[in-house]
């Protein structure tokens, strides 16, 4: 499902049109079901092994394939995980480390299973063909949307 330059426009006045507008900007609202186009992709990094499929699949780009390799976090993920490799590397890691890193560290372009998925909210356009793809059920979407989080993404853009 593609989305027309107009189309990102409306949606991008409408949003910013919401934020002038309200005096009282409420986390999380729900999406009328009858309303489409809006809601939130929740990913579950417990789940996902950084393959890119809901990337290729997204021509929105609202889901991105990081190019970050993240111990800290890696390090959490629990032992029944579909992202073994991962996983396995950031324990491999651990026990060779000096210091906690400070940073996530870069991954070469190309290399599939360890990156970090990184969502935009704000270009989401709730189509859900990313949680569709998604064979490990790492996306799932919500009928609500997070204002909050959207705002700071376009306060972050601008």
């Amino acid at each position: 499902m593609s989305i027309t330059w107009v189309e990102k426009t409306k949606r991008r006045y409408l949003l910013e049109l919401i934020r002038k507008l309200a005096v009282k900007t409420p986390e999380i609202i729900p999406v009328p079901e009858e309303l489409h186009g809006f809601g939130t992709v929740v990913h579950d990094a417990d789940k996902c092994i950084a393959c890119g499929s809901c990337t290729r699949m997204c021509e929105d780009e609202a889901i991105t394939l990081e190019g970050t390799f993240d111990l800290k976090s890696l390090e959490k993920l629990p032992k029944d995980t579909n992202a073994k490799n991962r996983a396995l590397l950031a324990e491999f890691i651990a026990k060779l480390k000096r210091k906690e890193p400070e940073n996530p560290v870069p991954v070469p372009e190309g290399l599939l299973g360890i990156g970090t998925i990184g969502l935009k909210l704000s270009r989401c356009i709730a189509c859900k063909e990313c949680v569709r793809i998604c064979e490990y059920e790492a996306l799932s979407f919500k009928e609500e949307w997070n204002l909050k989080d959207i705002f700071a993404e376009i306060q972050e853009e601008s």
